[in-house]
């Protein structure tokens, strides 16, 4: 009777120890493109911008170029997601977003994009056609809807649905999302033109500019919504910074570059958004944004003009299609330490607030 009891018990711890080991193997992360270093406080993510995968092959080689350094510099860097800054496409085509999941597929860590205005309509130059209607962000939201739908690290808000542009009476899906990890609110905007390009002028696809989509279900009022939701909600939500990522910069460096409200945000735009962000936060709780968009290395103040937003910054990371640029920005405590400029090709580069980095042996 004793015998029996001993080996019921024996058995019973075993079967209770292969419990354990599958519950905590079970635990574990299976992704392997997850960085699952323990030092959380302190951590950075890359940025990359404007791949322009089918412009050329020479796209594709640098888009590869800037991927292989970023896997390389992961474990250095605690390297935990990557976020890209739109135009990952030349002209929204299906094999141009293909080609390019495919490529960000090889990163190490996951990965989140944002539609940028050569992502918004879908054309082809070569032959001339492009669609009717700008439909490249529900190609976009098919073709990396895995991406959001099984993102590993903190709380992500994704919804892509339907949305009617009383505007331009057609239906869009804007690519919004708000991501908040390690007390840092990170919100990916979507606001690229829905308008055509000038046909007179010989341009296909969108407008490159913006557009605030002041309506139900816009990029204005999603983003509103959250704001609003967010502090409403601080127990939860208990960020020290928030960090706006798009594609379009609010400031225009350069003089002879086109006016803001053509290329990026026009004046009432940039204070509409103002307006918006300082009715739920502090100035001070923004870092600013990060975008992409001009091709070039640029950071300073994204409202130059106002001295009230003195402490507002915008980076500008140079362009992913020209030397393999990317940004690596690292945070600690919730907020940006610092961001340096990277580049994928392993060249010497000039440098320059402006430059995007160049070869020498192409300059001279």
């Amino acid at each position: 009777m004793m015998k029996g009891y001993y080996y019921d018990c024996y058995i019973f711890f075993f079967l209770f120890l292969i419990s354990l080991n599958f519950i905590f193997c079970s635990c574990s992360s299976s992704n392997p493109n997850i960085n699952n270093n323990d030092d959380e406080s302190s951590y950075s993510i890359a940025v990359i911008s404007d791949m322009h995968i089918g412009e050329s092959p020479k796209q594709t080689t640098l888009a590869e170029e800037c991927v292989t350094k970023i896997n390389s510099l992961i474990e250095k860097n605690n390297i935990k997601f990557v976020i890209i800054t739109g135009d990952l496409s030349n002209s929204a085509l299906p094999k141009q977003f293909l080609e390019a999941k495919s490529i960000l597929d090889e990163l190490k860590v996951p990965y989140l994009p944002i539609l940028g205005n050569h992502d918004v309509w879908t054309y082809n130059s070569t032959l001339q056609t492009e669609e009717r209607e700008p439909t490249g962000d529900q190609l976009f939201a098919s073709i990396f809807a895995e991406n959001f739908n099984s993102f590993p690290f903190g709380d992500l808000v994704y919804k892509n649905v339907p949305v009617w542009n009383p505007f331009l009476n057609i239906t869009c899906h804007f690519q919004n999302w708000e991501l908040y990890y390690q007390n840092t609110l990170f919100y990916g905007l979507d606001w690229s033109s829905r308008e055509h390009a000038v046909t007179a002028l010989g341009y296909q696809g969108s407008m490159p500019g913006t557009r605030n989509k002041n309506f139900e279900g816009g990029t204005f009022n999603w983003l509103e919504e959250r704001l609003n939701y967010t502090h409403n909600h601080q127990t939860t939500y208990d960020s020290n910074q928030i960090i706006l990522l798009q594609h379009h910069p609010f400031h225009m460096p350069f003089d002879f570059i086109p006016p803001g409200f053509i290329y990026s945000f026009g004046a009432v735009q940039k204070e509409e958004i103002q307006n918006l962000l300082a009715r739920y936060y502090e100035i001070e709780r923004y870092y600013g944004i990060i975008s992409g968009h001009l091709h070039i290395w640029w950071n300073g103040d994204a409202f130059p003009k106002d001295s009230n937003w003195d402490t507002f910054k915008q980076w500008e990371t140079c362009a992913c299609k020209r030397s393999a640029a990317f940004s690596v920005v690292k945070m600690s405590n919730g907020t940006i330490t610092d961001i340096t400029k990277e580049y994928g090709d392993d060249k010497f580069h000039l440098n320059n607030k402006y430059l995007c980095g160049e070869k020498i042996d192409e300059i001279f």
